[in-house]
């Protein structure tokens, strides 16, 4: 449970090595947690919220281990919080680029060693009691606990040697403190010459070259993007909703009417026709359909011996032999006056006689309404 609240602790320290981790694993946490949700809004801002939390505790210890001014947690932060904010609103994954700020912002961090000599565990330094995890506290307190056997008879000199002798270890320990910090000295840190090189009189103004290129074909990337996405959504709209208008109409079958050959005629909900017979046996499906224009060719159209023809919205087939064509309600009472007038039609291969029809329709006032004599 400790390690999980020192990642809340902003009286502690962080070095570069636990910032490291806890950043890494809050931008790729989020970017992977937002992509499983591409269709909610609400769901990527309380990701963003949550991460948002580890980052920010941990870029103010990072800054009390730098000796840094604490302005600096905007940086990364508000960064992350903006990017975080376009991406959930965003359509498209193309915007996931707006996080190289915060990432950028949080790599400059790493940059600054630590001021102070701090006993780190697992990378943390603070209030947070951490002791149950610290490995080398244990082993050092486990030899300090070692007693050595000694006999009664030992003589004061062997005492004198032994003091010489830890004596003379804690000056060597003294002089390997004072070589380490000499070698510190010589050698400067490689994140300090990072930083220098890239951010230095004579860098800068390349560096921000790079940096604005960057923007700039973010910005041009983002918008191809945008306009591609933008010019496929009213056609996949258009046939999602030709689809669903198409799924409701068939499912709706009223007022039955049996038609001399072997075919009946149904009302949908708005009025428009259904036919239906009994045909060779085919797979549960759609037959054809008008959103994608796929399926039997010879279903495309309702063929009144060549004359009128009509293009059903969708023909499916149900139990193996049922088939339905469901046709729209603007060509109702045109259909009704070829059925009533013509000789015979056509439809997905079948030829169908009209004979007796006229007399079938004008038995049934809801149908007979349509037909003009």
């Amino acid at each position: 449970m400790n390690p999980l609240l020192s990642l809340f602790c902003i009286k502690g320290f962080d070095n570069r090595s636990r910032f490291f981790t806890i950043s890494s694993c809050v931008y790729v946490g989020f970017i992977v947690l937002t992509a499983l949700f591409p269709n909610s809004t609400l769901i990527p801002i309380w990701i963003l919220l949550f991460a948002l939390v580890p980052l920010a505790c941990s870029t103010k210890r990072r800054l009390n281990d730098a000796e840094l001014n604490q302005k600096w947690i905007f940086a990364p932060t508000v960064s992350f919080f903006v990017a975080g904010v376009i991406i959930a609103f965003a359509e498209h994954h193309s915007v996931y680029w707006l996080l190289f700020f915060p990432i950028v912002l949080s790599s400059v961090l790493l940059t600054y060693p630590s001021k102070r000599n701090r006993h780190y565990v697992q990378g943390y330094n603070g209030p947070v009691d951490m002791s149950a995890f610290d490995h080398q506290a244990k082993q050092s307190k486990r030899h300090a606990s070692r007693v050595e056997p000694s006999l009664a008879t030992q003589s004061n000199d062997t005492t004198l040697l032994e003091t010489s002798f830890e004596n003379r270890l804690s000056q060597a320990d003294a002089y390997l403190q004072s070589k380490e910090s000499q070698q510190a000295t010589t050698n400067p840190d490689f994140g300090e010459l990072v930083r220098t090189k890239l951010l230095g009189n004579k860098n800068a103004a390349f560096t921000i070259i790079v940096v604005a290129g960057l923007i700039v074909a973010g910005v041009i990337i983002t918008s191809i993007a945008a306009a591609v996405s933008g010019d496929a959504t009213p056609t996949e709209n258009n046939e999602s909703n030709v689809e669903q208008v198409v799924t409701q109409v068939a499912m709706i079958r009223d007022n039955p009417l049996a038609m001399p050959d072997d075919y009946t005629l149904y009302f949908s909900e708005h009025q428009g026709l259904i036919f239906h017979w009994q045909g060779e046996t085919a797979s549960n499906a759609e037959y054809w359909t008008l959103a994608t224009g796929l399926g039997d060719e010879e279903c495309t159209e309702l063929n009144f011996q060549n004359k009128e023809k009509y293009r059903p919205l969708t023909v499916s087939v149900e139990n193996g032999i049922n088939y339905y064509a469901v046709f729209s309600p603007i060509d109702t009472q045109p259909i009704l006056q070829s059925l009533a007038f013509r000789g015979r039609f056509e439809l997905c291969g079948y030829k169908f006689s009209l004979k007796g029809s006229q007399k079938a329709l004008g038995k049934n006032p809801s149908y007979n309404n349509f037909i003009e004599y």
